[in-house]
């Protein structure tokens, strides 16, 4: 029996790459990519690290190949390891197109494989947890990124990953604070708020822990300590560097939605619930059975329902959003949209739809009709994006604070095919800010700072990378004040035509770009940014240990699977 249990599990694994492979295919033959309000941001990411990788020049704090060639600071703040995955993954690619289908097929995998190794941790049939697979595949939390390049997606894909510790300690009480320790690691790495979910999951597991047992263990607390310390080790990178950027700069954290009231499921967003259209009903169940049956479900089904339904309130207008965002909450300034706390109730809606299902539903025909139904919705939603490359007058959509440098969106749509990927990127640029330094309050907008700085004067110069400095090149006439496209922080190093030019000597705008008086002919400004080697050692000791993580791990894997 244990012998067809296994081989039954690889064969639904194989019918979850089927489905991602299934789900890709309208791109594939279309050959169109979705170029959405956030796809410049992380495809100038990406592409950054890919030259790193390609040409040796590995910069982990500051950007030298990716907007702009502007010595920004953003990878570093922002998943930098799974920024240099990606870019390994755009450097195999021969153009964006093959990129985009590749990251978007990898994350159909992970998510599916993610949710299926939950399911079955918290003993769900496998067929059960291979029909709730799909179903997660299909759902907005997935679907965000390939719709609009939502980072969050990648969150959610990882997510069903850092929760099988969660569901085994609800299950069995027993605390595993080595694995508990790695997911929310790993989650930190690839996306900050969805580590803070995953954090407000495991508090609430613990509060209901100490409710149940009607006491705090010291064994408990002890291993809580382990499973922090593992989790600041694997995470060392992150805060370190956090800590060396912030500590001589002022930056500017993402922009504040003043409107987040309506990005929520209630308001504007009611796609999240209706992704695939069987998901509202799922919902409204687990809402309304979850509540009447509370008091008789196991203890763990409460420790599932408690989160869902506390992140399902929290995604809605239940909560007077807009007062906070008036009154500058820090919270809901972090978190821009609401409905993004709608991804970690759609992991935990699946965990109890599914023993839901399994306890409920012996027809096998219905579990053919929620796949059917499910990916038909996914087909439909894909093949819609796609052929919008296609039909539309202008397919990219970039909305505002986007510069434009191509006279007919023909000449953009094949740039994303060429081999020379950065053709692309020059075409289309937009001024996103976040994590600029702020050198002096002012009204200005800062997209359109960065916009007049950086982006539009940046053709008229030339930008050389060698070693670990960037070199800007042009002609000057002699006394005039010219104003460099590229942004200095505390720690940047400057050089001015070979001379070292201090902080206390150098003029900067209000975003950092520098000041320098001109010389006749040929100007040549530096810059430079120093890794510290404790940082050098500290990234080492993080990439030594996530490597042996995933060689025991994934000798596990590879040994179930083969054997």
């Amino acid at each position: 029996m244990h012998f067809w249990r296994t081989n039954q599990d690889r064969l639904y694994i194989l019918a979850l790459i089927g489905c991602a492979v299934l789900l890709v295919l309208p791109q594939i033959i279309l050959r169109s990519l979705v170029i959405s309000s956030d796809a410049l941001f992380h495809f100038n990411r990406f592409y950054d690290t890919a030259m790193q990788i390609k040409e040796g020049n590995l910069h982990y704090f500051v950007s030298f190949y990716g907007f702009q060639q502007s010595g920004r600071i953003v990878n570093a703040l922002y998943g930098p390891i799974v920024a240099y995955l990606h870019g390994g993954l755009v450097l195999l690619s021969p153009n964006w197109f093959f990129y985009q289908v590749s990251a978007n097929f990898l994350l159909y995998t992970l998510a599916g494989f993610g949710m299926y190794g939950l399911l079955r941790t918290c003993k769900i049939r496998s067929a059960t947890a291979f029909l709730y697979s799909v179903v997660y595949l299909t759902t907005y939390a997935i679907q965000y990124w390939i719709m609009r390049q939502g980072f969050s997606s990648w969150g959610a894909a990882v997510l069903p990953l850092c929760l099988i510790p969660y569901m085994e300690w609800m299950r069995t009480y027993r605390f595993d604070a080595c694995k508990v320790g790695i997911c929310v690691a790993l989650a930190v790495q690839v996306h900050l708020l969805t580590a803070l979910f995953v954090v407000v999951i495991y508090a609430i597991g613990l509060i209901g822990i100490i409710c149940q047992k009607k006491q705090m263990e010291w064994g408990l607390c002890r291993q809580i300590v382990q499973a922090v310390a593992v989790f600041l080790l694997l995470t060392a990178n992150i805060w370190l560097g956090m800590l060396l950027i912030y500590q001589g700069n002022s930056l500017l954290a993402p922009f504040i939605n003043q409107t987040m009231y309506r990005s929520t499921i209630t308001y504007n967003s009611t796609y999240w619930i209706l992704t695939p259209l069987l998901l509202i009903f799922g919902l409204l169940y687990t809402i309304g059975e979850g509540m009447l049956s509370f008091s008789k479900q196991s203890f763990a089904k409460r420790m599932v329902l408690c989160p869902l339904l506390l992140f399902v309130l929290l995604s809605t207008n239940i909560v007077p959003w807009k007062f906070l965002i008036q009154r500058q909450f820090f919270l809901a300034e972090l978190i821009q949209f609401p409905f993004r706390f709608f991804i970690p109730a759609t992991t935990l809606m699946m965990v109890y739809l599914a023993e839901q299902w399994q306890t409920k539903v012996k027809r096998r025909s219905l579990y053919v009709l929620v796949v059917i139904c499910s990916l038909g919705h996914g087909l439909l939603l894909n093949t819609e994006a796609n052929l919008r490359w296609h039909k539309a007058e202008n397919p990219f959509q970039t909305r505002k604070h986007t510069t434009r440098f191509f006279d007919e969106p023909q000449e953009l749509k094949a740039a994303f095919h060429y081999r020379d990927m950065q053709t692309a990127l020059l075409l289309i640029q937009k001024g996103t800010p976040d994590y600029l330094p702020i050198y002096a309050e002012d009204n200005r907008n800062k997209y359109e700072a960065y916009t007049q700085e950086i982006i539009l004067p940046h053709a008229d110069f030339e930008k050389v990378v060698e070693q670990d400095q960037l070199t800007v090149s042009w002609q000057g006439k002699e006394g005039q004040v010219r104003q460099v496209p590229v942004i200095v922080y505390d720690r940047t190093t400057v050089h001015y035509n070979g001379a070292y030019l201090a902080s206390d000597k150098l003029q900067v705008t209000s975003i950092g770009a520098p000041l320098v008086k001109e010389l006749e002919g040929l100007n040549q400004l530096t810059i430079s940014y120093p890794q510290p080697h404790v940082f050098l050692g500290c990234l080492c000791l993080v990439l030594l240990l996530w490597l042996l993580v995933i060689m025991y791990y994934g000798k596990k894997t590879i040994y179930w699977l083969i054997l």
